[in-house]
């Protein structure tokens, strides 16, 4: 069990029982309005545009040469950069590994957890935390945590939500933004955790919807959802200042979207 108790996990009720973020209206359909506070402060910036040289040559993660069927996530916390994979051979297995010494270290798997899906890693409030779907209920969320003071995972808890993919996550505004799709209408939803793991309701970002994956991060202190627009193959892009979404925009690459 965690050590602080994610709280989610008596959360399986309709009525949202459970410990609102404080600030947060009682409607489950309304954002938390105190989502304006402090956004991370932006890390590091380059002077320079990147260009498609400045990549390095590809190569293999770890000794032991270690391999994935769904690739890997990876997230830096306190300085340490750390990877959580799928199996290759069992693809629903969970493993994790750190970069030392300028290499991955031999990968250790993580017992008693598993997915379906590629996973979702993210830092915050001085842990690591992991969202992956179910290893047979594929829309089923689970969050476990790592503590890197004693280099061990928590026991998953189940969310009360459910996605198509998992959801992508990232810390903005205090909190552990996370961002899914309705499994059956491709609406794009998100909720929080906030520093004491107390979980947020559900909000449907409105006229938002994806046919894919998000992937999420933090810039220019907003939050920026990235995805296929709709069930077209465009790219698109929506971004959330602390009180508001903004529609999707569809960046104009070469000559088109």
């Amino acid at each position: 069990m965690l050590s602080r108790a994610l709280r989610i996990a008596t959360l399986a009720t309709a009525s949202l029982s459970f410990s609102l973020v404080a600030g947060c209206a009682a409607d489950a359909t309304l954002e938390p309005t105190s989502d304006v506070s402090e956004p991370d402060t932006l890390v590091g910036s380059t002077s320079s545009a990147l260009s498609t040289f400045d990549w390095s040559p590809s190569v293999n993660v770890g000794p032991d040469a270690q391999a994935a069927w769904y690739g890997g996530a990876m997230a830096t916390l306190n300085g340490v950069t750390y990877m959580v994979h799928s199996g290759d051979s069992s693809p629903e297995n969970l493993w994790w590994t750190r970069l030392d010494g300028g290499q991955f270290a031999v990968d250790t798997q993580i017992p008693n957890q598993y997915a379906s899906q590629k996973v979702s890693l993210a830092a915050f409030n001085g842990y690591l935390y992991l969202f992956h779907n179910g290893q047979s209920d594929t829309t089923a969320i689970w969050v476990s945590r790592f503590d890197p003071a004693t280099q061990t995972w928590a026991q998953n808890f189940k969310l009360p939500f459910t996605s198509k993919y998992t959801p992508a996550i990232a810390a903005y505004g205090g909190r552990l933004r996370m961002v899914g799709t309705s499994p059956s209408t491709n609406q794009v939803w998100t909720a929080t955790l906030d520093a004491s793991e107390t979980l947020s309701p559900q909000f449907y970002v409105p006229n938002v919807y994806s046919a894919s994956r998000l992937s999420a991060a933090v810039f220019a202190y907003q939050f920026h959802v990235a995805h296929r627009n709709g069930s077209t193959t465009n790219l698109a892009v929506t971004r959330f200042d602390g009180t508001s979404w903004s529609l999707p925009g569809i960046p104009a690459v070469g000559g088109g979207a």
